[in-house]
């Protein structure tokens, strides 16, 4: 999609805004995850999120192409993420949120 190409050239689409925010970081599983900036549209609002693997195997991005309930996009600076790695991650939804 065109909002993941420009999330990950920080770049801002027309008709979009963004915010860079550094979000306190989660732990969810093996990964660490941390809102890093949101780009917020009339209809769509993209998240640029940094995951890191906090595990002790390499974890099989590629091979997970769902984001939470109400994602319409989801892609990954790379496809697989090394122990103690870390990548952006990129979401994209429909305006009002995820479920």
């Amino acid at each position: 999609s065109r909002l993941i190409e420009a999330m990950a050239g920080d770049a801002v689409l027309p008709g979009f805004s963004a915010r860079t925010e550094l979000g306190v970081p989660r732990k969810t599983g093996g990964i660490e995850v941390q809102l890093v900036a949101e780009y917020a549209g009339a209809e769509l609002t993209g998240q640029r999120l940094r995951l890191r693997n906090l595990g002790k195997d390499p974890l099989d991005l590629a091979a997970d192409r769902e984001g939470p309930a109400g994602t319409m996009a989801v892609a990954y600076g790379r496809d697989v993420l090394r122990p103690g790695e870390a990548t952006s991650a990129f979401l994209v939804f429909r305006k009002g949120g995820l479920e």
